[in-house]
């Protein structure tokens, strides 16, 4: 039971030391992300609220995706934003129904 418990923390350690940097690459990203939807006019932070919602892919080639909502209504749109290395090499906003 000892030898178990132990496996148990030391599987759990090494999985957050794991996931540690990914969170730490992903909030960056959607940053980045967040800067080039205002640069592009797709948002403004006082009439609208960006939230994560998922990321697919690896540090290389990844996509970030998040959810726009206009604070004064219901209306949503999911953004796609992809990223390679560093670089944004695009962006997709699709409404949601």
């Amino acid at each position: 039971m000892n030898k178990t418990l132990t496996n148990l923390l030391v599987t759990a350690g090494v999985a957050f030391l794991i996931s540690a940097p990914v969170m730490a690459d992903t909030t960056d990203d959607v940053n980045k992300c967040r800067a080039a939807l205002a640069e592009e006019g797709h948002f403004d932070n006082s009439l609208q609220s960006l939230k994560f919602s998922h990321r697919k892919g690896n540090s290389r080639k990844r996509t970030v995706y998040m959810t726009l909502k206009n604070r004064g209504n219901a209306n949503r749109q999911q953004v796609a934003c992809r990223l390679e290395r560093q670089d944004i090499t695009g962006l997709t906003l699709i409404p949601k129904t």
